[in-house]
């Protein structure tokens, strides 16, 4: 699995610096991006669940999860800086042989 940024409005560069970013914060927090996409289903179901006390997700999950926030976080504010964040820029994990076929980046 592999990362994915879509940041409309952002230039190339400001796009890639958004990703390495995002790619960074998961690597200094030693999280895998495969560990992430299991925390943040993890956090889904439990949501969907009604945050059901006896359902909660094991606490390497939900930190995990959250690594998944702080490094979306990392990608906007580092592509968008000072501006708004665009509507429609998302980060998402995507399977490795994906070519990356959005045109916004």
């Amino acid at each position: 699995m592999k990362l994915a940024f879509t940041a409309p409005t952002a230039s190339d560069l400001d796009r890639e610096r958004g990703l390495a970013a995002a790619y960074l914060f998961l690597k200094r927090s030693g999280i895998s991006i495969e560990e992430v996409k299991q925390g943040i289903d993890a956090r889904a179901s439990w949501v969907d669940s009604g945050m059901s006390p006896m359902l909660e997700p094991d606490p390497i999950l939900l930190t995990a999860a959250e690594a998944w926030d702080n490094a979306m976080e990392a990608a906007f504010m580092t592509c968008y800086g000072d501006r708004s964040t665009q509507w429609g820029a998302a980060l998402r994990i995507v399977p490795d042989n994906d070519q990356g076929s959005d045109p916004q980046g």
